[in-house]
């Protein structure tokens, strides 16, 4: 069975809505997501991450998505700053439509505890 998730890509206030149609739980979807914005950090310059990011997510089968797909799982929200740095918010679980964070409630809550301390745990902190 699949879990279902949209991931809205934003920079430069433009948006690009993107779909992947297995994985999409926290420990599927949102470390791909962590790892790959984590790498991609460490290994270009800002004004190339956007652009490596989009394109990573299209060489492992996301598609992007001109419609809202139906029975949306999870929604995550990454946002590209104008110095390249790019940011996880976790919208909500069974969103359907909704941008408007949701309440994450037993395991769920759990695995994003997981994401967040992977992600802080990662990434050098500032002035490193």
């Amino acid at each position: 069975m699949s879990t279902r998730s949209e991931i809205y890509i934003t920079a430069n206030n433009e948006t690009i809505r993107m779909y992947q149609h297995y994985d999409g739980y926290f420990k599927g979807v949102g470390f791909y997501l962590a790892e790959s914005i984590i790498a991609i950090k460490q290994q270009y310059q800002p004004s190339y991450r956007l652009g490596v990011f989009i394109k990573t997510l299209l060489e492992s089968d996301y598609t992007i998505s001109m419609i809202p797909a139906h029975d949306i799982e999870y929604v995550y929200d990454v946002n590209f700053d104008p110095i390249g740095d790019g940011h996880i918010k976790v919208l909500g679980c069974q969103a359907r439509y909704n941008r408007k964070g949701i309440l994450v409630r037993g395991e769920q809550r759990d695995m994003l505890k997981m994401l967040v301390a992977h992600i802080n745990e990662t990434l050098p902190t500032k002035g490193a």
